[in-house]
């Protein structure tokens, strides 16, 4: 007979695994689930690693999951090599700039492996809280169905971050604090320290497992200094050190990062203060649902009252995780899910409890029914939840839309301007994230490797458009909208984006002005209805509740700016992508004051693709700089040689010409540029300026009203 259970168990727990594997993958499987803003870091950083120094140098997360990501990543590699015939450059090229997505969904399939892990152990926690028979098995089997359905760990398990992986090992160290209970061997010590330092080396927060071993240490009677105790504590120090050693070997940098991420958690975003129970009320309760969730916090009372040493130590677990959670003002829904597999475990033995305490006074012919009624009861809202995420997840998200959009109508090379905010943007391909990536990798890398990576890049035609996007790092103020910004840059194209997140918020005076300035070409809504609920604070689109919404992502709206703006289609072969992203670097130089290495990059750029005229542009202002007028005349001529409307180098002759004290040369060149760029405000208070100059009164009055009514809060003088 017990064989015969554990046999109906197994393929019960094989049942529930399917359907957690199903609502986790679906979007992965898709290939429709849309990239979290923080999933880059979790590409780039383990590709660092193949330059040899194994130092991640950033640390706001451990070493451990960069390393297990490269290893992962290293079967991507032997498998290129293998059938594509692809050295580490080569590989390096296509994956680090011009195509990531398989190792993203390498480290998708990876968490989702690690979420399925975490179902497992949460049948064993179950079991290991209940008394020995039938209730035994039915508490686990209802632990690893709350976690299966849970709405938070469906919705986060699928992304590339460390998040899932430390819940893993977390609750790993539960169950093996509980064994303590039972055994005093000192390797039972050892293992529960070293899987408290695997928990840690993932995420700094999984460190709190330990108070697990504590606890169970206590509650046996032992003592404070018995030497098993510090044995487990070695053990966690050492597995914690072992896993991401640079934490010592360059502690200063390692400091300065967690301090950093302290004062983060501290100060939180947006002003946001959710309080101390922002996560027993949010989600701890959104992903079990209601009925659990009151059900979790009578288990709760009924431990703590009871004092059950096992109960105890899940407690004092989850009690220091919350604690650990919510001192700060950062409250991302994604830190509970170390909490997670502990809550449906207490949930489980409290229901089956619960069935035996009232089985007597139940009629008999009912006393069959009572557990499976119990288990309908608390898994239907979660579940339906969790289908309606799976549903979600694997819809095409607005912002894809959007791309698709943009890839069929507009030409490559077109400079756009994106407003709403950065977690919120189109996914397009830019010469700016590009350059990101450039000066990741040169600053990573030694200093051989960017000839052997120019070399692998040169002969790529990815046949992808790439595009220049005006609202970066640098400029991050103006993402909400400027008016002035879609001149200044010259935008062909408006992308915006709006969103009940805070991360997709545009101006409403921005928007107010958007029509006189652009035709709306293509919107994408998501449907919003009422009463959908977000992560407020995290940049992901998915809900958590509510749901009546059509498919994730902001209203991404797509403007038209005049044809004036319009340049050249560009080619997208990796030859001119790098080209443009090695003048972009020679521009940043220049702006930093290092000519040397502004002239540097020029030449690595020409070198790529001599007909690129942004190294004209950038040329032009070293030579003004350091005073060579007339090589600088000469680059802005050669520039309308090859494009007779680039207003840049207009702009430029004027500027030029106003130096050297020709206000007539300079208004010509500059009437030129105000009637390509006629809603430019500041090429028309600097024309305006100079007919005031020359006499020109009547002309100087009326450009200076003309920039009143693009800028009404300026008036003219």
């Amino acid at each position: 007979m017990a064989r015969g259970m554990a046999s109906s168990g197994g393929l019960a727990l094989a049942v529930i695994l399917a359907g957690a594997a199903i609502l986790r993958a679906r979007g992965v499987w898709s290939g429709e689930l849309v990239w979290h803003p923080d999933e880059s870091f979790m590409v780039i950083f383990p590709l660092d690693l193949f330059s040899g120094d194994l130092n991640p140098h950033v640390f706001a997360y451990p070493s451990f999951h960069y390393y297990e990501l490269g290893l992962l990543y290293g079967v991507d590699l032997g498998l290129q090599s293998l059938f594509g015939d692809a050295g580490l450059f080569d590989w390096i090229a296509s994956r680090y700039f011009i195509d990531a997505v398989p190792l993203r969904d390498t480290a998708r399939w990876l968490s989702i492996a690690y979420a399925l892990g975490t179902v497992a152990l949460a049948a064993v926690l179950g079991g290991r809280l209940s008394p020995a028979g039938r209730a035994k098995s039915a508490s686990g089997l209802l632990a690893a169905a709350l976690m299966a359905v849970n709405v938070v760990h469906v919705r986060q398990s699928p992304l590339a971050a460390v998040d899932t992986p430390m819940t893993f090992w977390f609750v790993a160290a539960a169950v093996a604090s509980l064994r303590l209970l039972a055994t005093h061997r000192r390797r039972d010590y050892a293992l529960a320290g070293a899987l408290v330092g695997v928990a840690a080396a993932t995420k700094y927060p999984g460190v709190v497992c330990c108070l697990g071993v504590v606890a169970a240490h206590v509650l046996s009677r032992r003592r404070l200094f018995d030497a098993r105790l510090w044995i487990s504590g070695a053990c966690a120090l050492a597995t914690f050190i072992t896993l991401s050693p640079y934490v010592l070997l360059d502690f200063a940098t390692f400091s300065d990062y967690f301090l950093l991420v302290a004062a983060h958690a501290e100060a939180g975003r947006f002003g946001i203060e959710a309080g101390p129970l922002f996560h027993l009320g949010h989600g701890l309760r959104y992903g079990i649902g209601t009925l659990a969730w009151v059900g979790w916090l009578a288990t709760c009372g009924w431990a703590i009252r009871c004092r059950n040493p096992a109960h105890l130590v899940v407690l004092a677990t989850t009690f220091g995780m919350y604690a650990t959670i919510s001192w700060g003002d950062l409250v991302f829904l994604r830190y509970v899910l170390p909490m997670l597999p502990l809550q449906a475990a207490m949930v489980g033995d409290g229901t089956c409890r619960a069935v035996v305490a009232l089985r007597d006074r139940l009629p008999m012919m009912r006393q069959g029914f009572a557990l499976p009624l119990a288990v309908v009861l608390l898994i239907a809202q979660p579940l339906l939840a969790s289908i309606r995420v799976a549903e979600l997840s694997a819809r095409r998200d607005t912002r894809t839309l959007a791309r698709d959009w943009f890839h069929e109508h507009v030409p490559a090379g077109t400079s756009y301007c994106n407003f709403g905010g950065w977690a919120g943007d189109v996914q397009l391909r830019t010469y700016e994230d590009q350059w990101w990536r450039l000066n990741t990798f040169l600053a990573r890398w030694p200093p051989g490797a960017q000839a052997l990576l120019a070399e692998a890049l040169a002969p790529l035609d990815p046949q992808i458009p790439f595009y220049s996007q005006a609202v970066r790092s640098d400029n991050r103020a103006r993402e909400h909208g400027s008016v002035e910004l879609i001149h200044e840059r010259q935008c062909a194209y408006v992308v915006t984006h709006e969103h009940p997140l805070p991360y997709s918020t545009i101006d409403s005076v921005f928007a107010g002005r958007l029509a006189d300035e652009a035709t709306l070409v293509a919107r994408f809504d998501p449907g919003l209805g009422d009463g959908v609920v977000f992560d407020t604070m995290d940049g992901y689109y998915l809900p958590i509740s509510g749901f009546d919404v059509e498919r994730p992502g902001p209203l991404v709206e797509i403007w038209e700016v005049e044809a004036a703006y319009r340049t050249p289609p560009q080619p997208t072969s990796q030859r001119h992508v790098f080209s443009r992203v090695l003048s972009l670097m020679a521009a940043n130089a220049v702006n930093d004051g290092d000519l040397s290495g502004a002239e540097e990059a020029l030449r690595a750029a020409k070198a790529f693709d001599e007909g690129n005229e942004h190294v004209l542009l950038v040329e032009a202002k070293i030579h003004w700089d350091v005073g060579d007028t007339a090589t600088a005349r000469e680059r802005f001529a050669e520039m309308l040689r090859l494009d007779s409307t680039a207003t840049r180098a207009m702009e430029g002759l004027a500027r030029l010409a106003a130096a050297r004290g020709d206000p007539g040369g300079a208004i010509g060149w500059m009437e030129q540029v105000c009637r390509r760029r006629p809603r430019d405000a500041e090429a028309l208070r600097q024309l305006a300026d100079w007919h005031w100059q020359i006499g020109s009164r009547d002309r100087a009055l009326s450009l200076r009203r003309r920039v009143a009514e693009l800028r009404p809060d300026e008036s003219p003088d």
